[in-house]
C-alpha cells in the first residue's frame, strides 16, 4: 500500500511554556527558521532555535502560542489534511464481525477520536486482489471503507508513508480490532456549515419543566417491549410529562422501510433512530 516515504516533518505537541514548545517527532526533521503550523488551530510560528530535551525536541518560537497537547505540528508549506471523513484500507483483526454503523475509537499518531464506518465499499480478496461486495467483514479480511469522525484530525494519505497515514480501531475496552491506512479525504461541500440556533435543548427543557431522558428497551422478539413502552408512555403523560414513543416496528414502515433484519441492517436501524 505504501510508496516511497515522504520527507515531510510531523510532530506531536507534548507541552507549551510561553514561546517554547516540546514536541515528539514522528517523521522528518525540523530546522531553525522553519515556519510551523499547529494543525488543531491553524496557528503558525517561526522557529528561532531547537534543542534536544530528553527523548523529545524543544523549540523556541518567535512568539507565545496557545495550543493543545496532542496537536500535530508540521511545516506550514507541507501541511497534512485536517478533516473528519476519509476513505481507508483496513485489515480486520477481531473475531467480532465488523458492521457498518458501529462506533469505534480511532487512534492516529496519538490523536484519539470516535469513528464510524459510514460505508463499506467492498472487501479485497487476499490472493487475487479482486473487489467483492460485502455487508460485513470477518477476521483477517481486508476491506475499503469510508470513515466518519466526531471531529477533525490531521492526517496524510498512505502513499506518504508517514505516521499520520496509519491508524488503529479499538473497542471500548481498548482492544485493537483493526489497523488501517488512509487513502484520501472525503470533502464536504465548502458551503455546508453547522448553523448555530438560538433555541437549544436547555431552553426546551426549561419550557417543559422537565429533564430530558431516553429509555431504551431491548429484548427478544415478542418479549413485551412494545407493551411495556406503551404503558410507560401512558404513565408519563398522566403525570403531565411530555413523552414520545418510537416503536421499532413502526419506524420500519417509514424512515427504515428499506432495511431488513440482517446484522448490518439492524445496526443501521438503530443508528437512524438515534440520529
Amino acid at each position: 500500500m505504501t510508496e516511497e516515504k515522504s520527507s515531510a516533518f510531523r510532530a506531536r505537541l507534548i507541552g507549551v511554556a510561553d514561546n517554547s514548545v516540546t514536541m515528539e517527532v514522528l517523521d522528518g526533521e525540523a530546522r531553525n527558521s522553519d515556519e510551523l503550523v499547529f494543525c488543531g488551530s491553524a496557528q503558525t510560528r517561526k522557529v528561532l532555535s531547537l534543542c534536544d530535551h530528553n527523548s523529545h525536541i524543544m523549540a523556541e518560537l518567535e512568539s507565545p502560542i496557545e495550543a493543545q497537547a496532542g496537536e500535530i505540528i508540521a511545516r506550514s508549506v507541507e501541511r497534512p489534511e485536517y478533516v473528519d471523513q476519509f476513505e481507508a484500507e483496513i485489515f480486520w483483526m477481531s473475531e467480532q464481525e465488523m458492521l457498518p454503523g458501529r462506533s469505534y475509537s480511532l487512534i492516529c499518531a496519538g490523536q484519539s477520536v470516535e469513528a464510524t464506518i459510514s460505508k463499506l465499499k467492498y472487501k479485497v480478496e487476499e490472493k487475487s486482489g479482486k473487489h467483492i461486495a460485502a455487508n460485513s467483514i470477518a477476521l483477517d479480511e481486508t476491506f475499503i471503507a469510508n470513515l466518519s469522525l466526531d471531529h477533525n484530525i490531521a492526517f496524510d494519505p498512505g502513499s506518504s508513508g508517514l505516521e499520520t497515514s496509519r491508524f488503529e480501531l479499538r473497542s471500548g475496552d481498548s482492544k485493537v480490532l483493526a489497523r488501517g491506512e488512509i487513502r484520501h479525504s472525503l470533502r464536504r461541500a465548502s458551503n455546508v456549515h453547522w448553523q448555530a440556533l438560538a433555541v437549544d435543548k436547555i431552553a426546551r427543557s426549561k419550557l417543559k419543566n422537565q429533564t430530558p431522558k431516553i429509555i431504551w428497551l431491548t429484548g427478544l422478539s415478542a418479549s413485551g417491549k412494545s407493551t411495556i413502552a406503551n404503558i410507560i408512555e401512558k404513565k408519563l403523560l398522566a403525570m403531565g410529562k411530555h413523552a414520545y414513543l418510537l416503536d421499532g416496528d413502526n419506524v420500519r414502515h417509514g424512515l427504515n422501510k428499506d432495511l431488513g433484519f440482517t446484522a448490518a441492517d439492524r445496526v443501521e436501524n438503530i443508528r437512524r433512530i438515534a440520529e
